[in-house]
């Protein structure tokens, strides 16, 4: 969590970006879709969707070759 945040910044951030077929992420594709207004909270939800990868690899069910995903991450604030 970013001392920001500790501090008691709200912010509510969304990432979105690509995952491989094999779990990897499709490198340059992690993007701000939406800041919190702090860089500080912006950068921390970026650096923890690439500190998380890789991920699993996708069901054999899955036929695409990678899939578009949006995480929201709220800083102090409600789940809505």
């Amino acid at each position: 969590m970013p001392e920001e945040a500790r501090r008691g910044t709200k912010g509510r951030v969304v990432i979105r970006f690509q995952v491989k077929k094999d779990g990897s992420l499709v490198e340059g594709f992690q993007m701000l879709e939406s800041s919190s207004g702090s860089k500080d909270l912006d950068n921390a939800a970026l650096s923890a969707i690439k500190s998380a990868a890789p991920f699993k690899r996708l069901p054999d069910e899955f036929t695409g070759p990678r899939i578009d995903l949006r995480f929201t991450f709220n800083y102090n604030l409600p789940i809505e």
